[in-house]
């Protein structure tokens, strides 16, 4: 009988100390899924996860490129081609600067830039 109750502490003892072990793996595999990230702004420490740094990044990276689109897009949009030279140029680097609000105003472009004196009727 005392040979049984020996055997079943240590038993009891066995399975204490695998439960703590399992604890203690769980915890290891979560925190080496972790990255710690600190901000500078405010010295505050946000854990994340692989997974979700991982959508955080293909996020990133979808913005990236809407963003390179748009530029595209834009450039695009603004760029003139000269018919005299056969140059590509910009509206912006055509745009004059209107004297009365400081902006640069793209009709004055097209008045002053684009159309032929004999279009903006200035030979009479």
């Amino acid at each position: 009988m005392k040979k049984i109750d020996e055997d079943n502490k240590k038993i009891d003892k066995l399975r204490k100390q695998n439960e703590d072990n399992k604890k203690i793996l769980q915890h290891q595999r979560q925190t080496r899924n972790e990255i710690v990230v600190e901000l500078k702004d405010n010295d505050e420490k946000i854990k994340l996860g692989k997974q979700t740094l991982q959508k955080l990044l293909d996020e990133l990276r979808d913005l990236d490129e809407q963003i390179q689109e748009s530029k595209n897009i834009i450039e695009q949009q603004n760029s003139t081609v000269d018919k005299s030279t056969g140059n590509k140029s910009t509206v912006k680097s055509l745009a004059i600067p209107d004297k009365s609000t400081g902006k640069k105003s793209i009709e004055k472009i097209l008045t002053e830039k684009l159309l032929t004196p004999e279009e903006r009727g200035l030979n009479h």
